[in-house]
């Protein structure tokens, strides 16, 4: 009576055992078949995006300041207006960037998170320097605003930029500006009264992750004139171990 019940558990195991695979791999089916995607509204005008076209990992200097002389053994940041421009020589600003466009490619939307490391937290993948995995960046909770994004890089965080048939040139959450010396009179509190948080990291596979996020932020065109983008919602596949 003892091995048949012992038996009778075993097989209940099994088939227990074997549903919660064919489930677990059912869902990741699902999720590898939702398509990226963002949606949100500006002045009560939708868009919608469900075309990746680009997505990447890169570097930057922090912290940049001018230097009136070149400074040996380093590459500036920038040269313009009469200096060369610096960082942080023992830091990185490391940023992954998605790109989403409609089908006629006439708009577009592009989303970098950036994280502020020390070089000595970072490893060499060719020319980039990039941390172990990406979780400490792509997790979930609320992110600051990298508001002087391609600037000075004092800050760490989100940052988003929008081409549309109906705005002119780009607008962005960070400062506006055709240089770090010719740029809007914006202060960095532009997003204070705005909101970007990571809702879920849900894993598809061994190699891809889920992430969904919610958004209500503020953009600016090349002028400074503001557009308050509303309802935002951004879902997307990604690699969170490098």
């Amino acid at each position: 009576m003892k091995t048949y019940n012992l038996l009778i558990l075993l097989t209940f195991t099994l088939i227990f055992t074997s549903c919660k695979k064919e489930n677990a791999t059912s869902i990741n089916e699902e999720l590898r078949l939702i398509s990226d995607s963002v949606s949100f509204t500006i002045n009560n005008k939708s868009y919608f995006f469900d075309s990746q076209n680009e997505i990447g990992i890169g570097n930057r200097q922090i912290n940049i300041k001018p230097s009136i002389s070149q400074i040996s053994g380093r590459n500036a940041a920038y040269i313009t207006g009469g200096f060369y421009w610096y960082g942080e020589p023992d830091s990185t600003l490391y940023d992954i960037s998605y790109g989403l466009v409609e089908n006629l490619k006439l708009q577009s939307f592009k989303i970098s998170f950036s994280k502020k490391y020390k070089n000595d937290q970072l490893i060499k993948y060719f020319s980039i320097l990039m941390p172990q995995n990406n979780s400490d960046i792509l997790k979930v909770g609320k992110q600051k605003f990298a508001v002087d994004f391609k600037k000075e890089n004092t800050k760490e965080g989100v940052s988003l930029e929008f081409r549309s048939r109906d705005h002119s040139g780009t607008l962005s959450t960070y400062i506006p500006g055709f240089s770090i010396l010719v740029k809007a009179n914006l202060t960095k509190n532009i997003q204070d009264n705005s909101t970007f948080e990571i809702v879920k990291v849900q894993k598809v596979d061994e190699i891809y992750h889920m992430i969904e996020a919610k958004f209500s932020l503020n953009l600016f065109d090349e002028n400074a004139k503001l557009y308050r983008l509303e309802n935002g919602f951004l879902r997307f596949k990604v690699k969170i171990n490098s």
